[in-house]
């Protein structure tokens, strides 16, 4: 049976991306959430998302997002043969936050291109919707069972801090192997996800999923950039539960997560909030 409904998820990292979402395929998108009939087709933007947006800026974003990616290398190309625009009924794309660091080369202030390429890609359906993660996608091996609390031993990080990918796969570090991620591995990334996002937000409770939700890729950098401004630091935060809490809609995840029986944001982050 060919799939209902087909899923652009274009990424930058060679690896680590590409082994989170074939992860959350194989966890999400079967019989328990009813997601059978989607099919995920991931492709990479060969030279990273800020050139894709760079691309599309200049063309005032008439050009299509595919056809952009098809060009871009052999293997995006090769992965899209058969593949037109009107062949996905959404896109995604995720990015880096440290990643600009290296491929702006001053043309512009870094801050306000990632304001401008949330404001650019805010819609799965149009040019597609950016998820960002703080300071990179393998955060996600800092968000673990009964803690959110990162192995670098601090909740939030200096911007600029360097070495976060060795301390955050560590030897001994058990969320390390994403590949072998099960679905309550997941519901640990999950909550504690929600537990940072409170943090980040101010909040003096967990947010429940629908709260989550309310907040979009854009208003969570708007916060982590005054964070920025306040101390040059950002909360670690990964954006494949964030895909998740919003992809999934109310219900849908809600009745599955194991939510943590901890209220308190501090108790759960284990540090004063």
């Amino acid at each position: 049976m060919s799939p209902e409904y087909t899923i652009a998820v274009i990424v930058e990292g060679e690896k680590f991306e590409k082994i989170a979402f074939s992860n959350i395929m194989k966890n999400f998108f079967n019989k328990r959430l009813g997601k059978t009939s989607a099919k995920v087709i991931q492709m990479p933007a060969e030279q990273n998302i800020y050139m894709l947006w760079k691309a599309m800026k200049e063309d005032n974003f008439d050009s299509d997002i595919i056809e952009v990616i098809r060009g871009s290398s052999p293997e995006a190309e090769d992965v899209l043969k058969g593949f037109s625009r009107n062949d996905f009924s959404e896109v995604y794309l995720f990015f880096d936050y440290d990643a600009h660091q290296n491929n702006l080369k001053g043309e512009q202030d870094p801050e306000t291109v990632i304001q401008e390429m949330l404001q650019s890609f805010d819609n799965e359906t149009e040019n597609g919707k950016l998820f960002i993660s703080y300071p990179m996608s393998e955060a996600l091996r800092d968000m673990v069972k009964g803690s959110c609390r990162p192995f670098t031993g601090e909740c939030y990080i200096q911007r600029k801090y360097t070495g976060y990918k060795n301390a955050s796969g560590a030897e001994g570090n058990k969320s390390n192997q994403v590949k072998k991620y099960t679905f309550s591995d997941w519901c640990y990334a999950i909550n504690a996800y929600r537990a940072r996002l409170s943090c980040l937000t101010g909040e003096a409770k967990i947010l429940p999923l629908s709260d989550c939700r309310k907040y979009s890729p854009g208003e969570i950098y708007a916060v982590q950039r005054k964070k920025i401004e306040e101390n040059d630091t950002i909360a670690v935060l990964s954006a494949f539960p964030e895909f998740l809490v919003e992809y999934f809609k109310e219900g849908e995840l809600d009745g599955l997560l194991h939510l943590t029986e901890k209220e308190s944001i501090g108790e759960y982050l284990q540090c004063p909030v």
